[in-house]
Order: C-alpha cells, then structure tokens, then sequence
C-alpha cells in the first residue's frame, strides 16, 4: 500500500479485528505480520475505517492492541485519547503561530475556530 488506501487490506483488517475484544486486541505489529505489510499501512487503514464510522478501538498497557468496541464504554477511552491528541496538535500549533508577533493569518483563525471546537 504505497501512499494510497488498499481497500481490499483495509477490509481484511476489519474481519480480523472484528474477531478480537477488549479483553483480547490485537497489536498493529500482528495484523502487519498477518497481511505482509508495513504497521503505517495498518494504522492508515485503521483511520479510513474509523472514519468510516467502525468503532474500532485501541488499547494500552499489558493488553495492547486493536478490537471491535462492542459497547459506549470500550470506545470511549480511545475517543478521549485521540481527542486528547488532537488538542495537543491545536494547543501546539497556536503555540507556534502566536510566536510570530502580530503577524495574524488565516492559520490563526483555523487554528483558534478548531480549539474552540475541540474544547466544546
């Protein structure tokens, strides 16, 4: 999957973690050695699947990896992480265009629209 979305993989991964629960995830390292391919291709898969509105979850720790969220409460730790994360991009490039002194631009009212909307 060279700088594009192989579908077909992407589809293939939603099977396999389909399979897989809270209590049971599979890593991205796993699902790149099942389909031969590189963990970015999996994870870029991943994202098109999530925003295609599969709940597909991620966990940490000792139980690391992706699963089917079959409940609110199983996805809602990976929402409140990729939200967390999406902040830290908006809070870090406010940082950065706010040390431009007084240069205003268009990226400083995307960038203050998207934190309003995130903290929302």
């Amino acid at each position: 999957m060279q700088n594009r979305l192989d579908n077909g993989l992407a589809l293939q991964i939603l099977r396999v973690i389909q399979e897989h629960t809270a209590s049971g995830p599979i890593t991205g390292k796993a699902l790149a050695l099942r389909f031969q391919t590189d963990l970015r291709s999996i994870t870029t898969c991943i994202e098109h699947l999530r925003n295609l509105g599969f709940r597909i979850g991620a966990s940490k720790g000792k139980r690391l990896g992706y699963f089917h969220a079959r409940t609110i409460e199983e996805i809602l730790p990976t929402i409140e992480q990729r939200r967390s994360q999406a902040l830290k991009i908006l809070i870090g490039n406010k940082k950065m265009l706010e040390s431009k002194e007084g240069q205003s631009t268009i990226w400083d009212e995307m960038a203050e629209r998207d934190l309003q909307t995130i903290q929302s």
